[in-house]
């Protein structure tokens, strides 16, 4: 992934945890005198305005590895001020093992995520899908509007998938639980996902 790639995936990071945690209207331009320095963020906003509305100047201004570290500081320093990890959280659309690799990559282009998770009938979490195994699948030559994702793996396979991830009830208190690849249950049924890089 680019350094673009990954300072414009912190950004919207940044504004998923100032919606989710200070309100649902906030956006960085109104943060911005809030936080720990109000010039890195406008300078951080400006690039990413520009990044995002001016597509073919990519290349033009280039952001830097020092910008995209202090995204990430800034948005830990706004989840820090969450109780519980429902309110860092957002809810994808789950994967279910029924879908067919058609519906589960149109899955994968709404959320604009790199992993989603995978639930049975039943809503209950059984694993987790990546962009790279899903790409591994369609490019495997099956039918992709007829084979369901549970072809992927044995059933047994699935829990394998969750082993990069930390599972916990939503009611956790934080900071309890790291903030990054976090898929939160209430009673075993998915419930949301963190994922703040």
């Amino acid at each position: 992934m680019t350094i673009t790639a990954q300072f414009l995936e912190q950004y919207k990071s940044l504004e998923a945890v100032l919606r989710s945690i200070l309100s649902p209207d906030m956006t960085v331009l109104r943060y911005e005198d809030q936080s720990s320095d109000p010039e890195k963020l406008r300078m951080c906003r400006l690039v990413r305005n520009f990044l995002q509305h001016t597509p073919d100047a990519a290349g033009f201004i280039v952001p830097t590895e020092e910008m995209r570290r202090f995204l990430k500081q800034e948005t830990a320093r706004v989840a820090a001020q969450a109780e519980k990890a429902k309110d860092l959280s957002y809810r994808p659309a789950p994967i279910k093992l029924s879908h067919t690799w058609q519906q589960a990559f149109r899955l994968f282009v709404k959320a604009g995520a790199d992993w989603l998770p995978v639930v049975d009938d039943k809503s209950q979490l059984v694993g987790v899908l990546t962009k790279d195994a899903l790409f591994l699948a369609l490019s495997s030559g099956k039918d992709i509007t007829a084979t369901p994702v549970q072809s992927c793996y044995p059933t047994k396979g699935w829990k394998k998938t969750l082993d990069e991830y930390v599972v916990c009830d939503c009611e956790v208190i934080l900071p309890s639980v790291p903030l990054d690849k976090v898929i939160l249950v209430r009673v075993g049924k998915y419930s949301g996902v963190i994922d703040l890089r």
